[in-house]
């Protein structure tokens, strides 16, 4: 993701078939941990969300393990931001 989310990004991501946004979830969710500004306005939920929509066939249960790091990710922000566990 090089460049804000829009609307028309938004539509053509919802068209885009499961793998391919699973991918974009996981590439949104580093580029958040990172700290960059052009997913500052996506948040650990809107990536949690994305990721959950696009799981498909989850034999290993490896994608329901990212959503579940996702929403920990966003869980610790939290904490950290209250200061509190």
């Amino acid at each position: 993701l090089r460049r804000e989310l829009g609307p028309e990004v938004a539509t053509l991501l919802a068209a885009a078939p499961a793998d391919q946004r699973f991918a974009v979830a996981v590439a949104a969710f580093g580029q958040r941990l990172r700290g960059e500004p052009q997913v500052s306005d996506y948040s650990y939920a809107d990536i949690a969300t994305l990721a959950n929509n696009a799981r498909g066939a989850d034999a290993d249960g490896y994608r329901a393990e990212f959503v579940k790091l996702v929403r920990m990710a966003e869980a610790l922000g939290q904490a950290g931001a209250t200061g509190r566990p």
